[in-house]
């Protein structure tokens, strides 16, 4: 509950997480939206006016399937990857069908990854004398001031900031607070296309969506200001629903959790296609594009951005490309485990000598040649590396059993807290 939350929301409110949980709110229009036929049915036309019905049969936990999709288009393929930005549970993107389809990319594509590149409070502050409160209406004053409560802060530290700024703007710290985690699902992606030398593609920069809220009307930017704010003091039921739902690919529920602002509120409807649905066509439009000429892509796109009418799937589909969820063994567990321990190289960045058998097995497990890479892997029983990649490779070859004792091992046995709790998070998601 926000109201737990204490924080100094000083100047760090205004750090920008473009890409956090004020991104856009997705919807789910039913399992047909994501069908191999690439028309919409019924199911795929869900009326965004009215956010109960689309909520559809839930996906059982023995149908759970990885949140990845595949979009085609004549030669044209792009990977659609759903990210989420905060969890109770700490997961990693490259595992099961995601890596191989990562692999196989030839270009990853993110919305923004840059920041900005001038002083953003040049654009978001008042001029002095101006404030806030003297912009937005009573009833927004009334939620911003019901944030400032629960937050024990002084509401006079808001009132230097433009709506469409606070908009995209919060402090971490609230999310932190209340035992979540910043997930940088991501960051890992980004970071992996760097050492593989993938081409990096911003689709949707931090300034162009800052001009773009900045744009709206002085009406349009108080609804937008008001409906954050409201999912923002909503944010752990409706985020802890949207992480439970998104471990399973289980998209009506996550329209459930996403829509939970939205459906006791309906009179800001028009802020919400503002907000979270209008910037999608242009997006496709060059992703769509680009894939012409360089494909598979890897797109990584926050979850509520990606499904549901005018969501990214469903304007490819509208641009003539088939859509379907990526399906398949050990992949029901996706994304839950590593695709490798993240800190096995010396503080220089150099690798050491020790570890060199680990990362040879490392190579063998990205290339998924499992079978060789526990080979290697088994002269070395003792080490708590070995024994958790062991574990991955054993999720390869399907054998859920094995997979789960050599993490069992290293959750009771490793040295490192670090893997201990690496590997305590792949076995709680084998259960």
């Amino acid at each position: 509950m926000i109201a737990r939350l204490k924080s100094s929301m000083q100047a760090s409110l205004l750090v920008l997480v473009l890409s956090a949980v004020l991104t856009p709110q997705m919807v789910f229009a039913g399992d047909k939206l994501c069908s191999t036929s690439g028309t919409k049915s019924g199911d795929g036309k869900a009326n965004d006016a009215n956010p109960a019905a689309e909520s559809k049969v839930a996906v059982s936990e023995a149908e759970r399937r990885p949140v990845l999709w595949k979009a085609t288009r004549g030669k044209a393929n792009v990977y659609v990857y759903a990210t989420i930005n905060h969890g109770k549970d700490r997961y990693f993107a490259l595992t099961g069908e995601a890596a191989r389809a990562f692999k196989q990319s030839k270009a990853m594509a993110v919305d923004s990854h840059a920041g900005l590149p001038s002083d953003p409070y040049s654009m978001g502050c008042y001029a002095s004398g101006d404030k806030l409160s003297s912009h937005i209406q009573d009833k927004t004053l009334e939620v911003l001031s019901e944030l400032a409560r629960a937050t024990d802060d002084n509401i006079a530290i808001y009132e230097v900031w433009k709506p469409f700024f606070l908009i995209t703007s919060f402090d971490q710290s609230l999310i932190r607070q209340i035992g979540f985690n910043l997930l940088d699902l991501e960051r890992q992606l980004i970071t992996e296309s760097k050492r593989t030398r993938k081409p990096l593609m911003e689709l949707d920069p931090a300034l162009a969506r800052l001009e773009y809220f900045d744009a709206l009307t002085p009406d349009m930017q108080d609804q937008c200001l008001r409906l954050s704010l409201l999912e923002l003091l909503n944010f752990e039921q409706q985020e802890t629903d949207i992480e439970k739902a998104w471990r399973l690919g289980d998209g009506s529920k996550m329209a459930d959790a996403c829509l939970m602002t939205l459906k006791a509120h309906p009179e800001l409807f028009e802020a919400y296609q503002a907000l979270y649905k209008n910037r999608n066509k242009q997006l496709v439009s060059v992703l769509a594009n680009v894939a012409k000429n360089l494909s598979p892509i890897f797109l990584s796109l926050d979850v509520r951005r990606v499904v549901g009418e005018k969501g990214v799937l469903s304007v490819l589909m509208d641009e003539g490309f088939t859509i379907e969820q990526c399906a398949g063994g050990a992949n029901a567990v996706e994304p839950g485990v590593v695709a490798e321990l993240p800190y096995v190289d010396s503080d220089d960045g150099s690798q050491s000598e020790e570890i060199s058998p680990y990362m040879r097995a490392s190579e063998h497990y990205r290339a998924h040649r499992y079978k060789q890479a526990l080979d290697l892997l088994s002269e070395n029983r003792a080490d708590e590396r070995c024994r958790y990649l062991s574990g991955l490779c054993y999720l390869g070859l399907d054998q859920v059993t094995l997979a789960a004792g050599e993490f069992r091992w290293v959750a009771q046995n490793a040295r490192d807290p670090k893997i201990r709790e690496i590997a305590e998070t792949a076995l709680h998601n084998l259960r």
